[in-house]
């Protein structure tokens, strides 16, 4: 019987298409399932009780097998499922490797590693540790005042790493804004100067309020100034003769005259347009259509 002998290139072949039928290459590379959690990520645990060297190693042979499944050089020879066990495409790949690549420059940092873990809370740790802190220590009231305010956005790992890095009031203050807090005599020293300084501020706001305000009180009283010289000299027209729809006129420009609202004023004047152009609809009408003349019986 004469025996086969496989070309190596098709073992190759065919171990390669055998590798694209594994879905979950978690699972391959003994790796935790997907989440957006460094500490899960990683497969970080408190239990594992390993020194700072050993989660160094741990953290860097797990970012060693993610780039086996995500990096952009292998991403178009390898099929990655989803948590809903649809097939990823490269770009929802490249994002992955991009979190993974962003949670690994956190872990494999032994300082910001500890910043995160801290920031990592429970309501068990916030229980435990603000409740058996030393308050009379400078360390206990920072991290009473930490556990306590450790779920409010501004105090977020991304949005703060500092406050998580900081082990005490003055740690936080020089990472912040770098320099050295300054003393209670200090403070006290200048405590008069910061209040001379708020009160400048309020009294400087306060001014230009009322500037603002004794501006636009000028401002309406110009307006109304003009609308009633306007008015006067309408009623001191004489041109026209002393007709029934001219007592009307004058009468209505005088009513008008004693407002001092502007927008009723406008009103006003819209009203005694009609009223006037409604008078005179009528008398014309009046002319055209004269009364039959009876003739007398004599």
């Amino acid at each position: 019987m004469k025996q086969t002998i496989l070309n190596p290139s098709i073992i190759r072949i065919r171990s390669y298409a055998t590798s694209t039928n594994i879905k979950d290459f978690h699972d391959k590379h003994q790796l935790p399932h997907w989440t957006s959690d460094p500490k899960k990520l990683f497969g970080l645990d408190n239990d594992m009780n390993l020194t700072p060297k050993e989660t160094d190693l741990f953290i860097k042979s797990n970012y060693n097998k993610f780039l086996k499944i995500y990096h952009p050089d292998i991403i178009n020879n390898i099929e990655v499922h989803d948590e809903k066990n649809k097939l990823m495409n490269n770009e929802e790949k490249r994002k992955r490797f991009d979190e993974i690549q962003k949670h690994y420059d956190i872990l494999k940092n032994p300082v910001r590693r500890n910043a995160y873990l801290r920031s990592d809370v429970t309501w068990e740790d916030y229980k435990y540790k603000t409740h058996r802190t030393d308050r009379n220590s400078t360390f206990g009231n920072f991290e009473t005042f930490r556990m306590s305010n450790s779920h409010r956005r501004q105090y977020n790992f991304d949005n703060n790493e500092e406050f998580w890095k900081a082990g005490t009031w003055e740690d936080y203050y020089k990472m912040k804004y770098d320099k050295t807090p300054p003393t209670r005599e200090q403070f006290e020293k200048n405590k008069f100067k910061i209040l001379y300084a708020v009160l400048m501020v309020m009294g400087i706001t306060t001014t230009i309020q009322l500037i603002l305000a004794f501006d636009k009180s000028r401002r309406m009283n110009y307006e109304i100034n003009l609308t009633n010289l306007k008015l006067l000299q309408e009623m001191n027209y004489d041109v026209e003769p002393d007709t029934p729809l001219s007592s009307i006129r004058r009468l209505l420009i005088n009513r008008r005259s004693k407002e001092n609202d502007i927008e009723k004023l406008r009103q006003m004047e819209v009203e005694d347009a009609q009223l006037l152009t409604n008078y005179a609809k009528k008398r014309v009408e009046k002319f055209q259509d004269p009364q039959p003349i009876t003739p007398s019986k004599d």
